[in-house]
């Protein structure tokens, strides 16, 4: 319905049905294009603002309006088929906290643009992917293709990282790794057999050395963050979280117990069951907040180093 009214608007408008001199020649004015297109869904008005730059900069203003985004807002929670309008926009609004779903299909495309809004906002430090499934399995009869996703998973990865100018903590698989930003492009995609309960490609290899490297399973969700604010020794960093339910504190060659103090006040796992110490010199003022942070928290071993 909505979609006819612009239909018959636009017949209105058409300058080569009217006299050059006639007023009707003239467009329609901003105004009244605003009324017209608030008339859409928000699912519609996405797709609108795609068509042009001029419906694109409409669209977005109506829609941030109705989810009562500000130029104040710092944080915003979208699905994925809104970051097409974002990649094509000419002004991206500068959020702090980017958070986005994505269906079971479209997810290659909707990554590509992923990464572009990415680029155009400077100022984010915090990026929240859900994709409620595995991108790495095939959906509904439709296939995607792992190196391309992972490819530009680790090209967003790098730009979020880049812009601390600090290394890159991954929790991961019960662990804590640290890595360098130079370490994101070198981690590469693997495949092995699979059961054949298991319809899918192999995982992600994350890999700096032999000595630590780590596996994703299933990549369904992942938070990265930018810390600016640390303290000694990890001022700046990248935080990069995959959920997990177990956690293993253990200072390795690369990542010190002073790093683990410094990590924790800004490590939340919502799912986090067991925590596993192997080490005694954890900062306790970190490793208590850390605790009652997690209120799930139900199995807390201690070990000596």
């Amino acid at each position: 319905m909505a979609f006819s009214l612009i239909s018959r608007s636009l017949a209105r408008i058409r300058p080569k049905r009217l006299l050059p001199n006639s007023p009707r020649a003239l467009p329609l004015p901003v105004e009244l294009w605003d009324i017209v297109l608030d008339l859409l869904t928000n699912d519609d008005l996405l797709q609108t603002g795609c068509v042009c730059r001029a419906w694109n900069e409409l669209s977005l203003t109506i829609y941030m309006r109705r989810h009562n985004v500000t130029a104040s807002t710092t944080s915003i929670n979208i699905p994925s088929f809104f970051l097409q309008a974002l990649h094509i926009a000419c002004a991206v609004p500068q959020i702090d906290t980017l958070r986005c779903t994505f269906p079971c299909y479209g997810v290659l495309r909707r990554m590509r643009s992923l990464r572009a809004v990415v680029s155009k906002c400077s100022h984010l430090t915090t990026l929240s992917i859900d994709w409620g499934h595995d991108p790495f399995k095939a959906h509904y009869g439709v296939k995607c293709s792992p190196e391309v996703l992972v490819a530009i998973f680790r090209n967003i990865l790098r730009i979020m990282a880049k812009r601390t100018h600090g290394p890159v903590i991954v929790v991961a698989n019960e662990t804590i790794l640290r890595f360098e930003v130079d370490d994101i492009p070198r981690w590469p995609l693997i495949t092995r057999a699979a059961p054949a309960m298991y319809h899918g490609v192999g995982p992600v290899l994350l890999q700096s050395t032999k000595a630590e490297s780590f596996y994703l399973n299933r990549l369904e969700e992942v938070t990265v963050r930018s810390i600016r604010d640390g303290s000694d020794p990890l001022e700046r960093f990248t935080l990069i979280t995959f959920p997990t339910t177990s956690l293993n504190l253990r200072p390795t060659e690369k990542l010190t117990v002073a790093d683990l103090s410094a990590i924790l006040p800004h490590i939340t796992l919502p799912w986090l069951y067991s925590l596993y110490i192997k080490t005694n010199a954890i900062d306790p003022v970190a490793l208590s907040e850390f605790r009652d942070r997690h209120t799930r928290l139900r199995d807390v071993e201690s070990a000596s180093p």
